[in-house]
């Protein structure tokens, strides 16, 4: 039942333009949305299996400039999935990413590239945060007031 709600739901979700999607589920829309800085006020939630990724992908530092209403950014790669092959590599600008979602409840990103998250990085509604086999050395600078975590 679980797999036939997901696939329905899938289905509805792709017969709208993917500038109204609410929901970024296919790797390839979500590799054009991050390299071309296409995404909007109503995405909500991206969920990434990166071994979907064929190239190595580089994020724009404005990648999620538009996305200010994102709750959930789920990229991950699957348990079988070999971390060494360069597939499903995300490689983020030397700067850092700029306008980094503010009302995340949710952040996953394994393999993160960088050793701190961006300077503007906001935590007042995160709720988890799960960086498996990421670079991470430091989360951000201070107190974050308001934290959920």
């Amino acid at each position: 039942m679980h797999s036939l709600l997901q696939k329905l739901g899938k289905e509805i979700n792709r017969a709208d333009p993917i500038n109204n999607r609410r929901f970024l589920t296919e790797a390839e829309d979500i590799c054009d949305v991050l390299t071309d800085n296409t995404g909007t006020k109503n995405t909500l939630a991206m969920y990434l299996n990166m071994s979907e990724i064929n190239e190595p992908l580089s994020m724009d530092e404005n990648s999620f400039q538009r996305m200010r209403n994102l709750k959930l950014l789920h990229f991950y790669k699957p348990w079988w999935w070999s971390r060494e092959t360069g597939k499903g590599r995300l490689t983020l600008p030397d700067r850092g990413l700029h306008h980094f979602p503010r009302k995340l409840r949710l952040l996953r990103w394994d393999e993160y590239p960088s050793k701190c998250m961006p300077f503007n990085f906001r935590a007042e509604s995160l709720v988890e945060i799960r960086m498996e086999y990421s670079k991470l050395e430091k989360l951000w600078e201070g107190t974050q007031i308001g934290c959920s975590i």
